[in-house]
């Protein structure tokens, strides 16, 4: 949890934050909102997103994906990717 400076991993919704599945998002996107990235079909959850948490440098253009290790989230990076929003 050293990127998000969290030590129990417990979203803002109150959910455990889950690699693969778990968003951060700005507050335009309401938790619970299903987001699909197609250039990520081929991760475990398929593409498949729910925002459950917020962060202060998150805007309504950008996401912030769960990553279970800092390392995992340095190789993944910052990446630019079509999103689809379902509410």
């Amino acid at each position: 949890m050293v990127c998000c400076g969290k030590t129990n991993g417990v979203t803002s919704s109150g959910a455990l934050a889950k690699e693969w599945y778990t968003v951060a998002a700005g507050k335009g996107y309401p938790i619970g909102t299903v987001i699909y990235i197609p250039a990520l079909a081929n991760k475990p959850n398929k593409g498949w997103f729910i925002v459950e948490d917020r962060g202060g440098a998150i805007t309504n253009n950008k996401i912030d994906i769960y990553m279970d290790s800092h390392s995992s989230a340095l190789i993944f990076g910052r990446r630019n990717f079509e999103c689809h929003i379902y509410q």
